[in-house]
């Protein structure tokens, strides 16, 4: 399970293994909506500069971007 603080420093990122990446208000501890969905057995991911979203499971990167939050798969892991 990895999590990533977005550049407002209130949203967290985080996966749970699952096929959502969710969010949370650290400020408050609130759920946030989940950042995106489909996304297969998500463990590590990471905020990029440009705000997309990297994300890894045991095999497959997948790239999410902020304005469709659709997952592009970008093939197995080296």
């Amino acid at each position: 399970d990895w999590m990533d603080l977005e550049p407002d420093q209130t949203t967290m990122l985080f996966t749970q293994e699952g096929q959502q990446i969710r969010t949370v208000n650290v400020a408050t501890g609130q759920a946030g909506p989940d950042f995106a969905s489909g996304t297969q057995d998500a463990y590590g991911l990471r905020i990029l500069a440009d705000g997309s979203v990297l994300v890894a499971d045991g095999a497959n990167l997948a790239l999410v971007r902020r304005v469709t939050k659709a997952a592009i798969k970008a093939g197995p892991a080296a």
